[in-house]
C-alpha cells in the first residue's frame, strides 16, 4: 500500500484547506478490509495531528492508472 498527499496541501503556493490523502491498495483482495479499517485510521491520525479535516480515499492500483480524476490528482501528489 502507498499513501499520497494531494490537493492544496501538496502545493506550497496554496494555503490551508483540508488534508487530502489517497491510499492505493495494490492487492484488490484486501480492499474490503482496508475500507473497514478507515474509521480507525482516521481516528488515529486525528489523535496524532489534532482535529483537522482529513479526506481519505481508498483506491486500487488500477484506479490510479485508469481513472481520469486520480491520474490528474496524483500528477502533483507527494508520496508519503
Amino acid at each position: 500500500m502507498t499513501v499520497y498527499l494531494y490537493g492544496s496541501r501538496a502545493d506550497n503556493s496554496k494555503k490551508g484547506g483540508d488534508i487530502d490523502l489517497v491510499l492505493v491498495v495494490e492487492d484488490k483482495s484486501v480492499l474490503e478490509q482496508v475500507i473497514l479499517a478507515k474509521p480507525a485510521v482516521l481516528a488515529e491520525m486525528k489523535s496524532n495531528i489534532g482535529d483537522q479535516k482529513i479526506d481519505l480515499s481508498i483506491i486500487t492500483e488500477n484506479d490510479k492508472c485508469t481513472d481520469p480524476f486520480w491520474i490528474s490528482a496524483l500528477n502533483n501528489a507527494i508520496l508519503l
